[in-house]
């Protein structure tokens, strides 16, 4: 059976850029930096919160086998990051320099906002109801 999600994919213009916000405001971890197999001379960077086994796949925008996505990048992700204190982990992003493009609000499933990260991409974090 399936034990957990692998991974989800984020489109980037900027390889080094992206990592550097996953990794130094967001305070992930790196998994995985490779040269793709395909000699198109680009990495495979993959990301993680610590401890947490889904990676965030940081693809790079052009590259020819992700041209049907293209439509994806800089939008809403569909990627939502769980935090216990949302208002907390909204103020100390706020203060690493992320853009907070929707201030926490509540749901009835708990609470909400949208961070956008160095690439434009929307990303959604939840704090659900205990």
């Amino acid at each position: 059976m399936i034990k957990h999600v692998g991974s989800v994919c984020v489109f980037v213009s900027d390889h080094q850029r992206a990592k550097s916000f996953y990794l130094e405001q967001l305070g992930m971890e790196l998994r995985q930096e490779d040269e793709m197999p395909d000699d198109s001379g680009d990495v495979w960077i993959s990301v993680a919160p610590p401890g947490e086994s889904t990676e965030i796949v940081l693809y790079k925008q052009g590259h020819p086998a992700w041209s049907h996505y293209e439509s994806t990048y800089g939008a809403v992700q569909s990627i939502t990051l769980s935090t216990e204190d949302l208002t907390a982990t909204v103020r100390e992003l706020h203060s690493r320099g992320v853009k907070i493009s929707q201030e926490p609000a509540e749901h009835q499933w708990g609470g909400f906002a949208i961070i956008e990260d160095s690439e434009g991409n929307s990303l959604i974090l939840v704090q659900p109801n205990s």
